[in-house]
């Protein structure tokens, strides 16, 4: 069946009531002066996730679709959230016998020792549950080249990492953003300065990456 385009440029319910979450999340962070919108939930993932379920909703409504936009929108969303995890955890490539071991993890939990590749893999296929309705074009290719980039500059400034700023750098720093000095944080001033170099790339990296995915949806030829 020939999808049809209607409301191009228009936004509904959906899409209205995901900007507010944007701005909720956006507020809420700036109130508080932090990256964290609550505990140690960083404001950039729930942006990115509200993102992703935006961009694929927003996609597919000027495709024509209505209601049942909402499970591809959803699907997009969770798609986003593994797809940034499985590029952080192998932005360094894994051993052979590590990766068997991970493809071997059936658990969804991230912080264990082994990374669960065959769970995330699977979340981040069902996007494609919408194949139909995709199309790489120039939003997707662009989306996709930033996350590039920002993921090559926080690796070149050593890859800090802000729940475990003692390991910094874990690769040797190409661009010295962050004091040689505070190499392996042997201070507070140290750790402070690591974690905000490394919340910052964070967020910039997890919203590029999250709207990679749910831009296939901006299909050319029906926008």
């Amino acid at each position: 069946m020939k999808t049809t385009f209607t409301g191009k440029g228009s936004i509904g319910i959906y899409e209205g009531l995901t900007i507010l979450g944007i701005i909720i999340v956006i507020a809420v962070c700036a109130v508080k002066r932090s990256y964290f919108f609550s505990g140690t939930v960083l404001g950039a993932s729930l942006v990115g996730y509200l993102l992703a379920f935006f961009l694929a909703s927003f996609g597919l409504r000027r495709q024509g679709l209505g209601w049942e936009r909402i499970f591809y929108a959803v699907a997009s969303a969770a798609a986003a959230r593994w797809l940034f995890e499985i590029i952080y955890h192998y932005v360094f490539p894994a051993s052979p016998e590590e990766f068997v071991k991970d493809l071997q993890n059936l658990s969804t939990n991230i912080s264990e020792t082994n990374f669960p590749l065959l769970w995330s893999v699977m979340m981040v296929m069902i996007i494609f549950t919408g194949y139909k309705y995709m199309a790489a074009g120039r939003w997707f290719w662009f989306a996709a080249g930033a996350t590039t980039m920002f993921f090559l500059f926080w690796i070149l400034v050593g890859y800090p990492q802000w729940v475990r700023p003692e390991q910094w750098p874990i690769r040797h720093p190409f661009i010295p953003l962050i004091s040689p000095t505070y190499a392996h944080a042997p201070d507070t001033a140290a750790m402070a300065a690591i974690s905000r170099v490394s919340l910052a790339m964070n967020s910039a990296t997890k919203i590029a990456a999250c709207a990679v995915l749910p831009l296939l949806f901006f299909r050319a030829d029906k926008t």
